[in-house]
């Protein structure tokens, strides 16, 4: 049951990240665009369109994480697409507070601490 819980969640995320496609392939410089338009006509609606589900997840679990007692696949690649947001977007998930929490309790789990701390410095 949790599996499906998982592979609902990151389906929606995957729906979020279709939508923002445009605003992000402009960020890293694949296409020439609007980037300022984008973030206010694409980025900012699909965001609250689509953090809230992440929301419902965390609510319902009631542990910290999207889905049960312990970290998943999922906590991992959403958290680290959020946290990579804020970096696109530095208000991303301003009025988004347990969102927020979330993605900074992931990044506080002390192997991927440990790894964000010592990994290459990269854009993404």
């Amino acid at each position: 049951m949790e599996e499906a819980q998982v592979d609902s969640i990151y389906d929606e995320y995957k729906d979020f990240m279709a939508e923002i496609k445009p605003y992000f392939l402009i960020v890293i410089g694949m296409e020439k665009g609007d980037k300022a338009k984008l973030e206010k006509e694409v980025v900012i609606p699909a965001r609250d369109k689509h953090v809230p589900a992440i929301e419902k997840f965390l609510a319902k679990s009631g542990s910290g994480y999207l889905v049960g007692k312990s970290v998943t696949w999922a906590d991992l690649v959403i958290s680290d697409s959020l946290a990579t947001w804020e970096t696109f977007v530095p208000s991303f998930l301003d009025g988004h507070s347990e969102v927020k929490k979330f993605v900074e309790r992931i990044r506080e789990l002390p192997n991927i601490k440990k790894w964000i701390s010592e990994r290459p410095k990269t854009p993404f």
